[in-house]
């Protein structure tokens, strides 16, 4: 009896989230054990006790095994519903990622500028092309997979649309590469965004002296990579990002446990991803 009690005491403290039909049967299991005991202890009724208790125990036995298999099933199904809502949220990313990353604008002016290099000077129309092909294969690869990719092919993404808008000379735009590291993995279409964002409007405004500089080291946690331009600024605090920054945010954030922070004034904007280190990536891509 005094097992029993200890194991019905123990199963209130660590049960006491449970639903009150669990709490009923513990109390079942203490009552009729006690009633038992009385019933022996007065003369009332002999021999039952030993029975009672044995009966008890195993109902408690399956009891207890009823319950962790229940947790198991929450565990379970919790865990299915945050890889669901994972892939949702991904999926909506995709979407947006279609609906917003390639700029009908763009296409029409790297076409337009194609054509015309075509009748003065085949050799860049030629480089033109690849680099635009380029451009459009990377961005539908991103749209159709959530698979990391090595940062040095997220880095060819970013010149051939560098080369794109700068394929005519006469922008004036300096891009410069500090690059300190090329192997380990990001979500792809997380750093290219953010060299379109300052193309377009860090520096779109800039009539001479356009500057993008574009690093990448190895910090203590992981990877570091930044984006900056001697633009305009802007008011990070006050503006609400663009889409192609929020599909950027977010796939790190779900696809790698990375982050993306922004930092802005007159004449130096920063974006800065950090993405965990080379095994944390390598697990979330077999993922």
């Amino acid at each position: 009896m005094i097992y029993l009690t200890v194991l019905v005491i123990a199963s209130l403290r660590y049960f006491y989230d449970v639903t009150s039909g669990y709490n009923s049967i513990i109390m079942y299991l203490a009552v009729s054990t006690v009633i038992s005991c009385m019933l022996e202890y007065f003369g009332i009724v002999c021999g039952i006790v030993k029975y009672v208790q044995i009966i008890d125990i195993y109902l408690y036995y399956f009891f207890l095994n009823f319950v962790y298999q229940s947790r198991i099933r929450e565990d379970s199904l919790k865990k299915e519903l945050a890889l669901t809502q994972k892939e949702l949220e991904l999926s909506n990313t995709n979407v947006r990622l279609l609906q917003n990353q390639i700029s009908p604008h763009f296409i029409y002016n790297a076409l337009f500028i194609i054509k015309a290099l075509i009748w003065t000077d085949q050799k860049k129309a030629s480089d033109a092309v690849d680099d635009f092909s380029l451009y459009i294969r990377r961005n539908i690869e991103a749209m159709r997979s959530n698979q990391l990719i090595k940062f040095s092919e997220e880095l060819e993404h970013i010149k051939a649309f560098l080369n794109i808008e700068n394929v005519d000379d006469e922008t004036g735009l300096v891009v410069e590469y500090d690059i300190g590291e090329y192997d380990f993995h990001i979500p792809p279409l997380t750093v290219e965004p953010l060299v379109e964002n300052a193309v377009i409007h860090g520096i779109g405004t800039l009539e001479s002296g356009a500057v993008i500089t574009i690093s990448s080291r190895k910090t203590d946690g992981g990877y570091m990579i930044c984006v900056e331009d001697n633009g305009v600024g802007f008011d990070v605090e006050n503006t609400k990002l663009g889409v192609g920054l929020e599909n950027a945010k977010t796939r790190l954030e779900l696809q790698c446990g990375g982050k993306l922070e922004i930092s802005s004034r007159p004449g130096c904007t920063k974006a800065t991803v950090f993405v965990p280190g080379q095994n944390e990536s390598k697990e979330n891509e077999e993922k």
